[in-house]
């Protein structure tokens, strides 16, 4: 529905309708549409708190399994973002210290999907407004990355991933230490 304020100016339709529609709306309302997109909602609803422990369990695991790796012998190089309660059920936020996370994603994106957790603008990296709101350091921040799981995600599809992500962030740092 398309409310039209008498203050704004009047709007110049693309499509002319017929008069019973006020000259505004060409065509039929798409009823059939309107339902499925009412029962998509409803079924969508019905499944949701099942879909949200899925999720949530999945980004769990890959948290634990990539905190228990470093928790090892690299604890103070990793960080866990965010509220560990209050937060998407489907969303890991972890940054690791001294690496760019854009070289990673470059480095692992034919295996695993990801996103930086620090904006790129004209070839300047540069601190999301998130991270800065969330106080994470700087030298955490650029090693930032968003890992989501999804409804089709399974745990063998974590175990994968972590070990991805554990082998790309090994090598940078190695990489980080050679003169």
């Amino acid at each position: 529905a398309l409310f039209i304020s008498e203050a704004i100016p009047a709007l110049v339709p693309l499509i002319c309708g017929a008069g019973h529609e006020g000259h505004r709306r060409a065509g039929t309302e798409n009823v059939l549409l309107a339902s499925a997109l009412g029962k998509a909602m409803q079924l969508s609803h019905e499944s949701l708190t099942v879909r949200m422990k899925h999720m949530s369990k999945c980004r769990d695991a890959l948290q634990k399994a990539l905190t228990t790796y470093y928790d090892r012998y690299k604890p103070s190089r990793i960080r866990i973002n965010g509220d560990l309660k209050s937060r998407l059920p489907n969303t890991l936020s972890i940054s690791f210290r001294g690496v760019n996370s854009h070289k990673i994603i470059a480095d692992i994106c034919d295996e695993v999907a990801c996103s930086a957790g620090s904006a790129c603008h004209s070839n300047e990296v540069r601190i999301s407004h998130v991270l800065k709101a969330m106080n994470v350091p700087k030298e955490f921040a650029l090693g930032t990355l968003r890992l989501s799981t999804g409804i089709g995600t399974s745990l063998s599809d974590i175990e994968f991933a972590a070990r991805v992500v554990i082998n790309a962030i090994d090598r940078a740092w190695k990489e980080h230490q050679q003169p």
